[in-house]
Formats: C-alpha cells, sequence, structure tokens
C-alpha cells in the first residue's frame, strides 16, 4: 500500500507554535523533555515533525535548473560554472539528523513505550535519516557519518569525512534496517517497507556509479530491490496529468510509493512550486497588438523556469502513417508540411505522447481559464509584456506538470499542493537501466515499456540493440520523470558509468521556438537571455565542494572533492 506523507491539520496545530531549533523542542517546551520519550503520542509528534524537515529536502530542490529541461528566467551559477570552493550546495543537515539520532538514542532506552511501537518509529527514523545522508551524498560523496547524539560532553565535534563507499553503505545498510521493521501498510503520514525498498533502487543505483568497487553488488541489489516492489500492491497510473496535477488523484494513485503533500492550512500559492512555474501576466500587462485572445483571468506567478525547445524534442510523435513512434522532425505530419505547408500545430504537436500534454503549455492549449497564444503577437508570447522579458516565457512553452488549474491562485491564498518523492514508475526504470548495464537487453526494453506504455501511450519497443536501447531509455527516463529533480545526477551517473568527463547535455544552448502569427511559420531559436546559451560543464562538478566555511571550521573535512 502506499503512504503519503502529507502535513495534515492535526500535524500542523501540533507544530505550528514550535520553534523547530536543533533539539526540535517547540511544542515540546512544554513538557519536561523526558516525558516526550515516555508517551507514544508525543513521540510520534516528535517523529511527525521530522518527517516534515527532512521531506522538505526533496520539496522543489530546483535540480532541472541545471539541465537542459528548464530555461532559467534567472542567472543560474551552477549552469555557468561560476562558483568556487565557498559555494555552498546544502551542506549543513545535521540538524535534520539530529533528530533522527534522538529519536534512535531515546526510543532505544526507553520502556515505557510498546516495544512493537518503538521498532516501527526507529525504522522510520533511520529510514528519514538515510534519506538526508542521500540528499548530502549526492552533492558532496563522502560526508561525516554522525550516528548518535552529539552533545555538551562531546570532546571534538570536528569529525572527520567518510568515504564516498563508507557513506553509500551507510546509507543503504539503513535503508535495509528501516525495510525490515517497517509495515507493508500504515497510517497517512507513515512511511512503509516499499518506501525504504524503493529508494534502495535509487541510492543503489547512483552508488554504482560513483563506487566502483560495488558496481556489480549494487546493481544486483537494485535487480533484487525493483523486483519485491513491483510484486507488492502498487499499479503504473495511466493518468499520468493527474498524478501530478489533482491534489485528490494523486492521493488515490496506487502509483506513488512516497510522497510530500501539503495541505492548505499552512500552505499559501507563493509557498508552493507552482508559484515558480506560472506566468505572471495579465490584460493590463499586454503590449498593443498582443492581445489575441484576450484573457479570462491574470496569471499571477512567479516564474523562474519553463521548458526548453530541447526537452520538448525529446517527446515522441505516434505516426498514423505506420503507427510508429518517432521524433516530430521524422514524422510524417511535418515531412508533409515541409512539401505542401500547413499549420505549425499539425506539424509539431499532433499526435504527441500523452506526457507531452500533461507536462507541456505550447501555442494555442488552455492554461488555467484561458486560452494562450504563444505564437508572434499572441497573449502569451515572449515579447506581449509591458514589464519586459520577464514574467513570460523566452522558450514560448510553460509547465503544466505539478500546476494546479482548477482555479486562479492569488500568491497569499491557501493552497494544497504536492509532489511526488518516489513512485513505481522510477522504479521500473531503475530495473531497466540495471538491466542495461548487466547486458539483458531484451528485459531492460520489457521493463522500460512499462512506463512508455502506461503514461505515454507509446506502441512498445521490441528488437533494439544494446546501443538503441541505451538511446531510447535515456530518453523514456527523461520524458517520464520532468521536474522530479532526476535528470541531472542521472547525467552525471551515466557519465561516471562510462568513464567520460564531459556531459554534452549539461553545455548544451537552451532552444526555444518562436511561431509566426498566422500560426503557419516557426523558427527555432537559442536562448541568450539570462546566459541561457552560455552554459558549461566541468568535470569537477561530478561532486560539489565542501564548503570553504566549513574546512576552515573543520581542517579533518580535507582533503576536498576533486577540482576543488
Amino acid at each position: 500500500m502506499k503512504k503519503i506523507i502529507w502535513m495534515g491539520a492535526a500535524i500542523i496545530v501540533f507544530f505550528t507554535a514550535c520553534k523547530q531549533d536543533l533539539l526540535d523542542k517547540g511544542y515540546l517546551d512544554r513538557f519536561p523533555e523526558e516525558a516526550i520519550w515516555k508517551d507514544k503520542n508525543l513521540a510520534e509528534g516528535f517523529l511527525f515533525g521530522t518527517y516534515g524537515s527532512v521531506l522538505q529536502l526533496y520539496y522543489n530542490q530546483k535540480i532541472d535548473d541545471w539541465t537542459d529541461n528548464n530555461c532559467n528566467n534567472y542567472t543560474n551559477n551552477v549552469t555557468l560554472e561560476n562558483i568556487d570552493n565557498s559555494y555552498d550546495a546544502g551542506w549543513n543537515q545535521y540538524g535534520r539528523i539530529r533528530s533522527c539520532n534522538l529519536i534512535l538514542e531515546k526510543l532505544g532506552a526507553s520502556t515505557l513505550i510498546p516495544e512493537a511501537d518503538r521498532k516501527v518509529m526507529m525504522a522510520e527514523a533511520k529510514f528519514l535519516r538515510a534519506m538526508v545522508y542521500f540528499y548530502l551524498a549526492q552533492r558532496f560523496g563522502g560526508v561525516m557519518i554522525v550516528d548518535k547524539v552529539l552533545d555538551q560532553n562531546t570532546e571534538d565535534f570536528r569529525q572527520p569525512r567518510k568515504s564516498i563507499g563508507e557513506t553509500y553503505a551507510f546509507i543503504l545498510k539503513d535503508l535495509e534496517d528501516a525495510a525490515a521493521e517497517l509495515p507493508a501498510s500504515a497510517p497517512t503520514g507513515r512511511a512503509t517497507k516499499a518506501a525504504a525498498i524503493a529508494m534502495r533502487t535509487r541510492v543503489a543505483l547512483q552508488g554504482a556509479a560513483y563506487v566502483p568497487a560495488k558496481k556489480d553488488a549494487y546493481l544486483d541489489m537494485v535487480l533484487n530491490d525493483a523486483q519485491a516492489v513491483i510484486g507488492m500492491s502498487y499499479a503504473l497510473d495511466a493518468d499520468y496529468a493527474g498524478m501530478f496535477n489533482d491534489f485528490g488523484k494523486a492521493q488515490a494513485s496506487k502509483e506513488l510509493i512516497l510522497a510530500y503533500f501539503r495541505k492548505s492550512i499552512n500552505t499559501t500559492f507563493s509557498g508552493t512550486a507552482m508559484q515558480y512555474l506560472c506566468p505572471n501576466h495579465g490584460n493590463e500587462k499586454l503590449n498593443p497588438g498582443y492581445n489575441h485572445p484576450a484573457y479570462v483571468e491574470s496569471f499571477e506567478g512567479w516564474p523562474e523556469r519553463f521548458p526548453s525547445q530541447n526537452l520538448v524534442d525529446a517527446y515522441e510523435v505516434i505516426d498514423d502513417a505506420d503507427g510508429k513512434a518517432r521524433k516530430w522532425d521524422q514524422s510524417s505530419y511535418y515531412l508533409d508540411f515541409l512539401a505542401n505547408g500547413g499549420y505549425v500545430s499539425k506539424a509539431i504537436y499532433f499526435n504527441r505522447d500523452k506526457r507531452f500534454y500533461a507536462t507541456i503549455v505550447y501555442d494555442s492549449t488552455k492554461l488555467f481559464n484561458n486560452v494562450v497564444w504563444t505564437r508572434a503577437l499572441g497573449n502569451l508570447n515572449r515579447l506581449s509584456n509591458t514589464g519586459g522579458e520577464w514574467g513570460v516565457s523566452e522558450t514560448n512553452y510553460y509547465y503544466r506538470k505539478g500546476l494546479y488549474e482548477a482555479k486562479k491562485v492569488w500568491y497569499s491564498d491557501p493552497t494544497d499542493h504536492h509532489q511526488s518523492v518516489i513512485r513505481l514508475g522510477e522504479v521500473y526504470l531503475n530495473y531497466a537501466e540495471a538491466l542495461l548495464l548487466k547486458g539483458r537487453t531484451a528485459e531492460a526494453v520489457a521493463a522500460m515499456n512499462k512506463t512508455r506504455e502506461t503514461h505515454g501511450g507509446l506502441p512498445a519497443l521490441e528488437n533494439l540493440s544494446q546501443a538503441q536501447a541505451w538511446a531510447a531509455y535515456r530518453n523514456e527516463r527523461r520524458v517520464d520523470m520532468v521536474l522530479e529533480e532526476d535528470r541531472y545526477w542521472s547525467l552525471l551517473r551515466w557519465a561516471k558509468f562510462n568513464g567520460l568527463t564531459a556531459i554534452p547535455e549539461l553545455a548544451e544552448s537552451i532552444r526555444g521556438i518562436d511561431i509566426g502569427a498566422d500560426g503557419r511559420s516557426f523558427t527555432l531559436t537559442t536562448i541568450s537571455l539570462n546566459n541561457n546559451a552560455n552554459r558549461q560543464f566541468n568535470p569537477r562538478r561530478f561532486l560539489f565542494p565542501v564548503p570553504l566555511a566549513q574546512v576552515q571550521a573543520n581542517p579533518n573535512l580535507l582533503p576536498n572533492n576533486d577540482g576543488w
């Protein structure tokens, strides 16, 4: 059974008045600290607060901004390599780790809470600790492993870093321990056995690239764990759009294994990822001549990212000429357009992968209650805003995935929102990748066909060579997991597996489209705004630096990562 992490009313009432300092005391200030660990309900309250803190790390990370998926509406110093060893990619997560350790220590010593309850809560703490350490391992490789509560009696807090191998081993062991004690099902807001096993497929797959000595063992772990999750009571969701764009449908989805759900009782539109996907525009901001069609309502977002043409190109077309799927510029629709003219919408956007329509807003479609034209002189064209190029997309595409469109939302309006943390679709893709790395091509193709057919509505792939299967897999993972903060880490992983130091996709210029006012011509453009055409990748970015300030405070963190 899937479990959903959500910040429900009871939890918020419990924690809204809290000051979540290093000890996460807050509401617990009303009690002597030792009383918390003698009462199951109070201990669970502390645990729920830790859930919220840890899962927040996996919400709206904006990592796709570092890839060719996104056109950034700001200058991104990471993609420009405009960072040095003082850059902090998120090193100091030890307050969250301390909360997990505190749960483990206090419950381990408690005699008043029933053993069965203590075991489950301690398993949850190990699961959450693994989540924090994986967040760190992706960015820094080896980190300090603190597996106990440090207090004023600790002689020296300046601990050394562990190796990458030791760090991944620690994370995987925590997940193994958690899976052994977590239940198959649990009340909303609690992790399950499947969540720990599914997360282990993600960790082991990345670890296989960064810890070469463990590659085969970790790939075997991915295969075994993926098969275990696939054999549980989960199912791929044919309503791909609903899984990401509708709170209620997501809650009912059998695909989401772990998700972070935020309730409107403590969440406003401006506090969600939606704020940064939604344009900022309205009739009063339209440049003269760009009022086609007029807006029914204004857009009130604060946009930071838009889909690139690079991403749009990845969504295949089902060609009626032979029923096969191919890139849009190889389809019979586009070839007919070249020969005979016609509308761009038929040449480029017709009969696409279902995920395209669930993810991308393009010319002559609806967004919220507005019909939007992104073509020349259209109401949502990149040149339509009196305020200049901010607020509208330079690529002339907008995101739909993750954006609730049931009603217009003002920045201060309460709203529900959610994001997936891990789902069955990813487990199938992790399984496919491990199979490809093991040379089991036909099985890998069968695994990736699961998401391809169910989510994309595309015909199954068959009889592919190893090289063809890899190309299909990389594309499938990209379109299935856009905005789920996966592509950057996957590109690093694939380069590591292949011994490469260059990653062309991370140095690729971001492109957009300009469509003629009559909708019958187009030009693909390179985006210079905000240096989207000047992206770079230096191999030192396989791992970020341990920040200089941390090294100065603790010289035992040296040596730093390569290149820093």
